[in-house]
């Protein structure tokens, strides 16, 4: 099977980011330190969310969420049958029980009126997902989430940069954004929550670097005291300075738009479902690649 046929995405690295890669090496700090905190204030300056945890995966956060929110054994979560393994894996991890809500043909996402008949008393939290760079319908599941006093969680992994009835994913709520290798914004491997909760932010924060009050970058530029005080157990899911810089890099690219270039979401909006759409683009990247073989 030919290797270079319709490649799912090839990360486009430049020059520059090979050099902004050497500079951190350079620097004599190559883990987490300045270019993590400068991704989280930009993510933060993006979405309008005033917390935001950069993390060595999107995975990590969802882990790091549900034990946050003391999901665990005898909880339901509700998300979508369409979705990638990782927020399975994690959901089933802390002890909880997946269930599984379809997805429309059309959007491939799921809403409100699908979740509703899914909550029991044993529901803790429901976890929808955008996909490919289209918003799902945030409103009504809000609502919903009001309604039973259930908390949502956004599986935003397809959806920097994505907007909501002009607004950008993770303008309000928990969000979850990957930054692996195939997404628009990469870090090679990574992740970043985004939340309005700074108490949950907190929380994320402490576990993802061995339950820390503070990370060494912290009581490096702060003067922090005591120097690393365990507040509770955590774990080592931090991301460090040469995968951040490369997000940075890649944020000016895919931030900046050429104008009048039309999106996933514009052309939804036109009338085209989802997969229709998608599957155009398929067709169109299909003829590309095999054109004068």
């Amino acid at each position: 099977m030919s290797q270079s046929f319709l490649p799912l995405c090839r990360p486009a690295v430049d020059e520059q980011d090979i050099q902004s890669v050497v500079d951190v090496l350079r620097s004599g700090w190559i883990t987490t330190g300045p270019k993590n905190a400068e991704l989280e204030s930009k993510i933060s300056q993006h979405t309008g969310a005033p917390h935001s945890v950069a993390l060595s995966s999107a995975t990590a956060g969802m882990h790091l969420v549900l034990l946050a929110m003391g999901i665990g054994p005898g909880d339901e979560v509700i998300t979508p049958s369409l979705t990638w393994v990782s927020t399975v894996n994690m959901i089933t991890l802390v002890g909880a029980k997946p269930v599984f809500v379809d997805v429309d043909a059309d959007t491939l996402m799921t809403d409100a009126a699908k979740i509703e008949p899914l909550i029991t008393d044993k529901t803790k939290l429901i976890i929808p997902v955008h996909y490919a760079g289209a918003a799902l319908d945030l409103d009504p599941i809000y609502a919903l989430g009001e309604k039973y006093n259930i908390p949502v969680i956004e599986d935003a992994a397809h959806a920097l940069g994505t907007e909501y009835k002009g607004q950008p994913i993770g303008h309000r709520g928990s969000c979850l954004f990957s930054t692996h290798a195939i997404k628009n914004v990469t870090t090679a491997e990574g992740g970043i929550f985004t939340t309005h909760d700074a108490e949950l932010a907190d929380k994320v924060r402490r576990l993802k670097f061995h339950g820390l009050g503070v990370d060494a970058f912290d009581r490096e530029t702060q003067g922090r005291a005591p120097q690393a005080e365990v507040v509770e157990p955590g774990f080592k899911y931090n991301m460090p300075d040469i995968c951040a810089v490369l997000a940075l890099g890649r944020w000016i690219v895919s931030m900046t738009s050429p104008p009048n270039a039309p999106s996933l979401h514009s052309l939804t909006a036109l009338g085209l479902s989802q997969s229709k759409v998608l599957r155009h683009l398929v067709w169109l990247l299909t003829i590309t690649n095999t054109a004068g073989t």
